[in-house]
């Protein structure tokens, strides 16, 4: 009986050899005119990933299946793609001052993502998954312990930074006493 077992489990392995996922394809994606490219996040046909150029300058990149697109946060050093959720890509980047920041790119804008508890002086963040509204990540508190974070669209949509909000009031206070001095 163990002979026939053992001889039944040879044939359906002999035949369910590589039939299980069907077929695997693979496509090297290399960003032209780049040194190393690594990929690290997919979400239909889009994948992300970053790369480094010929000056040695990592630089964040979207890949739609035909076309590359360079993703770099505007005055960093260096940008890291992580994940893509539809037109949402999220990552961390290095600024001027060799500090560690974590963005969201929604296709036209970049958001940095630097919680509230981070280092002051030093953050260091880094956003690495985002599903949804939904950014997970870690970052460095002041005694240099390292925690995770899940970042949550606020529920009442999207809440302006505090220099936003400061220069609305400086125009709205100006325009009252423009309208009271009439």
């Amino acid at each position: 009986m163990k002979r026939f077992v053992v001889g039944l489990a040879a044939l359906v392995l002999l035949f369910n050899e590589g039939h299980a996922l069907g077929a695997v394809v693979y496509t090297t994606l290399d960003v032209p005119g780049s040194i190393r490219t690594y990929a690290s996040g997919i979400d239909g046909s889009n994948v992300v990933g970053f790369y480094d150029d010929s000056s040695h300058v990592g630089h964040g990149f979207l890949y739609d299946g035909s076309t590359y697109t360079t993703l770099h946060v505007p005055r960093s050093t260096q940008t890291t793609a992580r994940a893509i959720d539809g037109s949402n890509v999220v990552g961390y980047y290095v600024d001027s001052s060799s500090v560690w920041h974590g963005f969201l790119y929604d296709g036209s804008t970049y958001t940095t993502l630097d919680p509230p508890e981070s280092h002051p002086t030093y953050p260091f963040t880094r956003a690495v998954a985002i599903d949804g509204g939904n950014v997970v990540g870690f970052y460095r508190d002041d005694s240099y312990n390292f925690h995770g974070f899940l970042a949550s669209e606020a529920p009442s949509g999207i809440v302006p930074e505090p220099s936003t909000i400061f220069v609305w009031s400086l125009l709205a206070a100006i325009g009252f006493l423009w309208y009271r001095r009439r």
